[in-house]
Formats: structure tokens, sequence, C-alpha cells
């Protein structure tokens, strides 16, 4: 049976794009040896792996697309157990469809509330604000805390906002004009203050 159950989610991480190498580290260092394990990674250790260099950004939102789709796909079916049943219920094409359907959601569908108060949703990543670094102030921790900061806005999609802009320009007007771009800098915010 525990045979089984790692092959079924070796064949998970390869459908999500996992290579060779970081599937063993997962599997074999991690003892994520099941798919319930893989599903229940935390964000923060998942952003550790990042900062180590064990597991890429690509890897991490491979298994965040994969928590989304099993969350979806267990509101509606019981969770599959054998290889067979994972087979039928996951899929390239399968998982593939859900990624297209997923991308119909409007681009403007984040967490917050926009200039004119919409509410629009969207989780980053899911992850909570509870779940970033906080800094001691000690200088010595300053490094590890930015990396791991780093790596925990990645996860959640948010590391295009930690980039250093030339021009403020860009920023105001964007911030001006999406609404998404809006709620990522506002949320951004609230993590930092």
């Amino acid at each position: 049976m525990a045979e089984e159950k790692l092959s079924i989610v070796l064949t998970v991480l390869d459908t999500i794009g996992v290579n060779d190498k970081k599937k063993n580290f997962l599997t074999k260092d991690s003892s994520v040896d099941n798919v319930r394990k893989l599903v229940r990674l935390s964000t923060k250790t998942l952003s550790k792996y990042v900062t180590q260099g064990d597991l890429s950004d690509i890897d991490v939102t491979g298994i965040e697309d994969f928590r989304r789709w099993y969350k979806f796909y267990v509101r509606k079916h019981e969770v599959p157990k054998t290889r067979e049943e994972w087979q039928s219920a996951f899929s390239e094409d399968i998982f593939e469809n859900f990624l297209i359907s997923e991308d119909q959601v409007p681009e403007d569908s984040t967490v917050g509330i926009t200039q004119d108060s919409t509410v629009i949703r969207r989780g980053f990543a899911g992850v909570k604000i509870s779940e970033y670094p906080v800094f001691d102030g000690c200088q010595e921790n300053w490094r590890t805390f930015k990396e791991m900061f780093s790596a925990t806005a990645k996860v959640a999609g948010l590391g295009e906002l930690l980039k250093p802009m030339q021009d403020l320009t860009v920023h105001e007007e964007k911030f001006k004009s999406s609404d998404t771009y809006y709620c990522e800098v506002q949320y951004l915010h609230s993590v930092l203050v």
C-alpha cells in the first residue's frame, strides 16, 4: 500500500512538471510519500525549499496549482485511493483543462477592495499574512529574514513587487489603472506594517 501511495505522488509530481531530482528531494528528503502530505506542505515550508534551492518557483507554482485542483476536486468527489482511481481523476489533460478554466476567471479577481470599493477575490496562493516572517531588528538576522520574506512573497505571486523600479511613474500608473496591481500593493503593504 505504501509503495502504491508513493507511486501515485510521483505520478502527480511528474504531471505537474517537477523534475526527477526534485521529486527525489520531496519524496525521500522531505518524506512526501503520499498525496495528502503533498497537499499539506505549508507555504512556509515551500518558501524554505525555494530559499535553500531545493525547489524552484515553477515547482512551487505547480504544487500550488495542484493544491487548488485537489481542493476543487474533493468538494464534489471522494479522494481517489488507488492508482487506477487517480489515473481517471488526475491526468495532464484534466490538470491543463482545470488551469485553463481557472484562467477564465477575470484577471482582476484578487483579494482586496479596489479604488472604487469593489470587492474582488483571489487568494495570494493561499498565503496568510501570519505566514510571512517577522524581522526581529537584529542586523545579523536581516539576510535570513529578507530571503524568507522574498521566498514567501514569490510563493504568493508577489515577487514582482519586490523588484526595484527605475521609474516611479510606472508604479503610480499601474496603481491607478489596474485593480489587480492595486490590491497586490495593498496586500503587501498590510504584510509589512
